[in-house]
């Protein structure tokens, strides 16, 4: 039906425009053109043009119509995550066409083509609709399982890892509220036998989510944690083992970047950088420092998952 009332209206050739961030898939060109009923990005096309541009918005998609002879912008938002990847191209692809259709139709035509009777029964599914609160509300969440590689500095090992788990809570976008669940260990060598150290931890903090191609976040937090201390020497070492158990308290500000668009879940990559504020320390056989004191610095790299 809107190929047909296009035709007849003999308007200006389409101008296409899509932005990386727009998953539309593999021939939306095309598939444009089937439901428009003409040709879209033609060579030697006359100026005017009827230009169509594609956009995100956080997580929606925002389609923009520009009217040749008067540059009025008509625009449509919907959520494209609302319905599988196969359709997804052809939602777009109506989207624009019904766009496109009510930028051309003027005020009388458009108040003309509304029943004056209610409509059937039976209606085709609407494809495009307003997002609602709910539709927005289903990707207020975002969570995450990281791999941590660490270099301690101070009184801490030279280097450790660990897993965190954190979930985040989108608030007033571009701001969420970011809570954090964090095992780290390390393990050091000295003259008398080994060094270990086991902790877990907590974070919260508030963070800065922008959603380019590539969802980006900038964070703070403050972390609290417990880490238990021991020394096991060798068979050979006129020593006996030991064991200490401590809180400490430190500051931290972290990056991360998702590699997936931001209504997808994908890998996550981040750095971590932070400083005690409370240490825990021991004495080492050699009369050193050992605990955790200083700061630190972490590379992340794990699974992040918007719902």
């Amino acid at each position: 039906m809107i190929a047909a009332v296009l035709a007849a209206l003999a308007a200006a050739p389409v101008a296409l425009e899509v932005d990386a961030c727009v998953d539309a898939g593999v021939g939306f060109e095309r598939q444009v053109a089937l439901e428009l009923g003409e040709p879209v990005n033609a060579t030697g096309q006359a100026s005017p043009l009827t230009r169509v541009h594609l956009g995100c918005q956080q997580q929606l998609v925002v389609v923009e119509v520009t009217a040749p002879d008067t540059g009025a912008v008509t625009r449509r938002r919907l959520d494209p995550g609302a319905v599988s990847a196969t359709a997804r191209r052809r939602l777009l692809a109506i989207a624009s066409a019904e766009v496109v259709g009510a930028s051309r139709l003027p005020p009388a035509t458009e108040q003309a083509r509304r029943p004056a009777v209610p409509p059937p029964a039976r209606q085709p599914p609407r494809l495009v609709a307003p997002v609602e609160p709910a539709a927005q509300a289903r990707l207020a969440w975002v969570s995450s399982v990281r791999l941590r590689g660490a270099t301690y500095l101070g009184a801490q090992h030279a280097a450790g890892g660990g897993v965190a788990v954190a979930l985040e809570r989108q608030l007033a976008a571009p701001l969420a509220l970011r809570a954090e669940l964090a095992v780290d260990a390390a393990l050091e060598r000295e003259t008398l036998g080994w060094l270990w150290q086991l902790g877990g931890s907590a974070s919260v903090g508030p963070v800065v989510r922008l959603s380019f191609n590539w969802p980006v976040t900038f964070g703070l937090a403050v972390r609290v944690g417990l880490v238990r201390l021991a020394g096991a020497p060798d068979d050979a070492a006129a020593s006996d083992g030991f064991a200490l158990t401590g809180p400490w308290v430190g500051a931290l500000g972290h990056v991360g970047l998702r590699l997936a668009p931001a209504h997808r879940a994908g890998l996550t990559v981040g750095l971590e950088g932070g400083a005690v504020v409370l240490p825990f320390v021991g004495l080492r056989s050699d009369g050193r420092r050992w605990g955790v004191e200083g700061g630190w610095v972490s590379l992340q790299v794990g699974w992040e998952l918007p719902w």
